[in-house]
């Protein structure tokens, strides 16, 4: 199998294959001649490349947007005497992209998930998202969805990946709070594991229908997350099913659990034990996450950057 290099590890002169999403645009030459412009984006950097009528690649390219493989040379690599990473191409096919699947195990993590809720002790909670998993609108794309679009968790099963991550910090930092007991007077923080796992759960569930799969495989904001923010589609989801569980949940319970959202959502600040500790593991989750993207996405790099960050891929092997 071809080895396929990132852009972000371009080196000029070197003969190598690069895969991502090609937009082209035909132009005119000055001498009258036809050419085509070419952008290649992966999901390290930027490359950009000419290809001119006489090239007997100039005919197979036929479209003006599609996931595609390039066996080129590197012109130039973006630097402080180049604005851009420039290559030449030697051969040119569309292909399927690869990149947001087989990324975690989802049957595993499905079972994990099963489990957690079948062992939570309050009935209320347990029941509330025994009715979320029944909703057809739920079921059927919980365990596919991505949980971000250009971030930690964007790839197949993304969104379950990162809902199982939050209730095992749940049950890690509850298990934490419980061991740290040596207040004299009994002023000993104490977490709700099973309202943990329920805004773990409920805190995300809007990104279902904030975005999708394209036909190829990329990962965008569907109309609905173009209109309204994942706070307002899972804030939704959680007051409909509030409305179903009836007496299984007292008002004070309901409010808990409505507060952590909305705080962990930025609605409101955290002001209840379990807020302020969700809130801050589930940050936490998303910055380690994205750390996970970066190495993923970038190839053998030291630094990378993401949204305006550079982020340091260097790593202190344990002894």
């Amino acid at each position: 199998m071809e080895k396929i290099t990132k852009i972000s590890e371009f080196k000029k002169g070197e003969n190598i294959t690069i895969r991502g999403d090609i937009v082209v645009s035909e132009k005119i030459a000055n001498n009258g001649n036809k050419y085509k412009s070419l952008k290649i984006e992966d999901t390290s950097n930027i490359a950009y490349a000419n290809i001119f009528d006489n090239d007997k690649n100039f005919s197979l390219i036929t479209k003006e947007k599609f996931y595609g493989e390039i066996e080129c040379v590197v012109e130039a690599v973006k630097e402080a005497t180049n604005r851009y990473n420039t290559f030449n191409i030697l051969s040119i096919k569309e292909c399927e992209r690869n990149d947001v699947d087989n990324i975690v195990n989802i049957p595993e993590l499905k079972e994990y998930l099963a489990k957690a809720i079948h062992d939570m002790k309050h009935p209320g909670y347990r029941q509330l998202l025994f009715n979320l998993f029944k909703r057809e609108d739920i079921k059927g794309k919980f365990f596919e969805a991505p949980g971000s679009e250009k971030a930690g968790y964007s790839f197949r099963g993304g969104l379950l990946a990162r809902v199982v991550r939050l209730i095992k910090l749940s049950k890690a930092i509850k298990n934490v709070y419980d061991d740290i007991n040596f207040n004299l007077d009994d002023t000993n923080t104490k977490l709700n594991e099973d309202l943990l796992i329920t805004a773990s759960i409920f805190t995300e569930i809007g990104r279902i229908n904030q975005l999708e799969f394209t036909s190829d495989k990329r990962i965008e904001k569907t109309d609905v997350g173009n209109l309204f923010d994942t706070e307002h589609i899972s804030s939704k989801i959680l007051f409909e099913e509030l409305q179903k569980v009836g007496g299984l949940l007292d008002e004070e319970e309901k409010l808990l659990l409505e507060h952590i959202s909305a705080s962990t959502l930025g609605q409101v600040p955290s002001a209840t034990p379990e807020a302020f500790a969700y809130s801050l593991f589930s940050l936490l989750d998303k910055k380690l996450s994205n750390l996970e993207y970066v190495k993923r996405t970038s190839g053998k790099i030291d630094f990378a950057e993401l949204f305006g960050r550079v982020m340091c891929l260097k790593q202190v092997e344990e002894i």
